[in-house]
């Protein structure tokens, strides 16, 4: 462990306890504003995460992407405890609660998308760029059955319910691995992709 994660490590609690005691007998706690990511939910634990979000959303205020940015970049002060929503690579799951769970609690998220894994239109394809990307460390017979991508049909969906739409790299590689002659399309490519569609 590096000199740097072990400061932070041991810095965590004593922060912690001192952000507890400041907010329980300030006059005016300070709001806090925080990022919740998710990547697939499996269809089992699909109750599991409704449940979570309708009790985050009597606590928290979600904020969409808009107002994030205008909450980070001083433009609007933060007055509320609140939370923004992302999913990362672009897991079919995403579309499904988009519509089951988000929609109903009018919670507006953004989803980092892997360009590459987007276009795929093949079923074993698709769970062959799973296997080699996502879980390198797995067997295809160990990915999950429910496990597919969104399709460009689906990213055009969610835009038009209000989410919004981030690039999450071409090919979900290790990007401290990569030559830097390979990043720039790993990177900048598959954004202009995803801006283009």
């Amino acid at each position: 462990m590096s000199l740097k994660h072990k400061i932070l490590s041991l810095s965590y609690h004593p922060l912690k306890i001192s952000s507890h005691l400041t907010r329980r007998f300030s006059n005016s706690p300070i709001p806090r504003l925080r990022v919740l990511l998710y990547h697939d939910i499996m269809p089992i634990d699909e109750e599991a995460f409704s449940m979570q979000l309708s009790w985050l959303s009597s606590r928290w205020k979600f904020l969409d992407p808009k107002e994030f940015s205008e909450i980070i970049s001083n433009e609007t002060k933060l007055k509320e405890d609140s939370v923004l929503l992302t999913f990362d690579d672009g897991f079919s799951s995403n579309r499904r609660l988009a519509e089951r769970v988000l929609m109903p609690l009018d919670i507006k998220a953004i989803f980092f998308i892997v360009s590459k894994f987007a276009s795929l239109d093949n079923k074993e394809k698709t769970r062959e760029f799973i296997a080699k990307n996502f879980f390198p460390e797995k067997l295809l017979s160990d990915i999950p059955n429910h496990l597919s991508n969104m399709d460009w049909n689906d990213l055009e969906y969610l835009l038009s319910q209000g989410h919004h739409i981030g690039g999450h790299t071409a090919n979900h590689l290790r990007l401290s691995e990569l030559p830097e002659s390979e990043l720039y399309d790993e990177i900048v490519s598959s954004a202009d992709i995803l801006e283009e569609r």
